[in-house]
């Protein structure tokens, strides 16, 4: 029954998704059934929400376990190699290995933003120290001298170009899982926080919030006025399906 009710699940994102995009996208959706089994076990082990972790792997390669950004991203879930020696990750190329350090990434960014998506997805393509500097509306300097927001602008999330594309093309993936019940078998619809320290309630998967985007994303992206026009470090890496960075 399990099985049927993902496969049909599937069948409906795709044509869902098919509406949008090419046919490039509808042969990711159709590889994503084979890296499931790992989003499901790594969202239960670090908690995170499976629907999360499936749209940044969509994001990020289409889910494509062996693809190398221009930048040096690596992975299905395009590490930077930072990134990785920060999350333990040996082998980005390894789907298991690679899906895991995402989730505890993942895991990480929902504890900082409050499960918030849109918070959540602008970390993870522009760095959570980047998100922190706009919101607060400081500027933030590295270790190498390198800055955040030099100029102090106060928003939501880092006015760059594609993380604005980032966070609003991921906000339209996550509704659709939402909308078509993804992840929805019996087990899994047990999708809520953990807060008992009960053992059943511990194997409950944690959600995250899916709110419309704020009214100044949707300023930057209907108006296309993007207070900075390029992440300022390090220079944005390609995945196959759109640019995107991590910190």
């Amino acid at each position: 029954m399990r099985r049927w009710t993902i496969t049909i699940a599937l069948l409906l994102l795709i044509v869902t998704l098919a509406d949008h995009i090419g046919a490039q996208e509808v042969d990711a959706a159709r590889r994503a059934r084979l890296y499931e089994p790992l989003i499901v076990a790594a969202s239960i082990k670090h908690r995170v929400d499976p629907r999360l972790l499936w749209t940044v792997a969509w994001l990020e390669s289409g889910f494509q376990p062996y693809v190398t950004s221009g930048a040096g991203a690596q992975g299905m879930m395009q590490f930077m190699p930072a990134t990785a020696w920060r999350y333990g990750l040996r082998d980005p190329f390894d789907p298991a290995q690679a899906v895991d350090a995402a989730a505890r990434y993942l895991r990480d960014l929902q504890e900082m933003f409050g499960r918030r998506l849109d918070l959540i997805l602008a970390g993870y393509n522009a760095g959570e120290g980047a998100v922190r500097a706009f919101r607060t509306g400081r500027k933030l300097i590295l270790s190498d001298g390198r800055v955040i927001n030099p100029k102090g602008i106060k928003s939501t999330i880092p006015p760059y170009r594609e993380t604005v594309n980032y966070v609003t093309n991921g906000a339209q993936v996550f509704g659709m899982l939402v909308r078509t019940g993804y992840f929805s078998d019996r087990r899994l619809a047990r999708l809520r926080n953990i807060e008992s320290p009960n053992e059943e309630e511990q194997e409950a998967l944690v959600t995250v919030d899916l709110e419309e985007a704020p009214e100044d994303i949707v300023d930057l992206k209907k108006g296309s006025v993007y207070a900075v026009e390029e992440i300022p470090f390090p220079p944005a890496k390609k995945s196959a399906t759109h640019s995107v960075y991590i910190h």
